[in-house]
């Protein structure tokens, strides 16, 4: 099942913190989930506020809570993100 991901900024977090957070190398447990495939797409947000969004394929919206609720920026206190199941248009299948 495919979820899109978007990020907002916790309030009291400044843009340079997230910029300087998001610029850093790679994870290596977000990675593995690049690799594996459960994170499809991943875009840094270039406006005002940054972020990131995402395409997931994850098997449930518990599984995408806690993929999200584990990275790093997360953790830290810097984002919280928006879940939504999509799906393609039926014309495409």
């Amino acid at each position: 099942m495919l979820f899109f991901i978007n990020s907002r900024i916790n309030p009291g977090v400044t843009n340079d913190q997230v910029i300087a957070h998001l610029e850093r190398d790679i994870d290596k447990d977000e990675w593995e989930l690049i690799k594996k495939g459960l994170i499809q797409h991943w875009f840094f947000k270039v406006d005002d506020p940054p972020g990131v969004i995402a395409l997931v394929n994850c098997d449930s919206i518990d599984e995408v809570r806690e993929l999200v609720n584990s990275a790093p920026a997360v953790k830290e206190g810097l984002l919280t993100f928006d879940i939504d199941p999509v799906n393609r248009f039926p014309q495409f299948d």
